[in-house]
């Protein structure tokens, strides 16, 4: 539940992944469409790709698309993460102390020692707070999730993957109810 209200707020592209003729470049197309209809964000996120045919992704597929805010695209399955230059720059990726730390199997060099774009595992951790949401965010995915149980039907819900100490998502859901909003029985 609270995994589908997150990825409410990024570029979806799991559907593209789905289809067994996609191409690393189908990701590139959508990726970049979803740029030009966002010109405000100031951080492109997104989840769904894998490698496709061999292909790895790189910063600079990314970079062709945006080189002057950040972009973190999380693999479908989750242990990875695309980036572009930017991010890798702002949050520490290119350190070689960081490097060092997570190895090369978790932050992919050239032949220059220079991250790909490429990040695996524990050296998402590095990335991953970029994609933290604020509550008013947490709340309108909420609320785009209760709209899509309901439209199933479902009513009754476990939310099983509520992280511990995430007082945003916890305030997000505590004031939808108090406000009456949130109809959807969780627990």
């Amino acid at each position: 539940g609270m995994e589908v209200a997150v990825r409410t707020q990024q570029l979806d592209l799991s559907d593209l992944d789905a289809i067994l003729t996609t191409e690393m470049q189908d990701f590139l197309d959508r990726i970049a469409e979803y740029v030009q209809n966002n010109p405000q964000l100031d951080l492109y996120k997104g989840a769904g790709w894998s490698v496709k045919n061999g292909v790895y992704p790189t910063a600079a597929m990314l970079d062709e698309i945006c080189n002057t805010k950040p972009m973190i695209m999380t693999s479908v399955d989750a242990p990875s993460m695309w980036i572009n230059t930017v991010a890798i720059e702002r949050y520490g990726v290119s350190d070689p102390a960081n490097i060092q730390k997570y190895g090369t199997n978790c932050i992919r060099v050239d032949e220059s020692g220079y991250p790909t774009g490429y990040i695996s595992e524990a050296a998402m951790d590095l990335v991953r707070p970029a994609l933290a949401l604020s509550k008013m965010e947490y709340k309108k995915g909420l609320l785009e999730w209760q709209a899509m149980a309901f439209s199933y039907g479902i009513t009754s819900v476990v939310e099983a993957a509520l992280p511990i100490n995430t007082v945003p998502i916890q305030e997000a859901f505590n004031e939808l109810a108090e406000d009456g909003i949130w109809k959807l029985r969780t627990y």
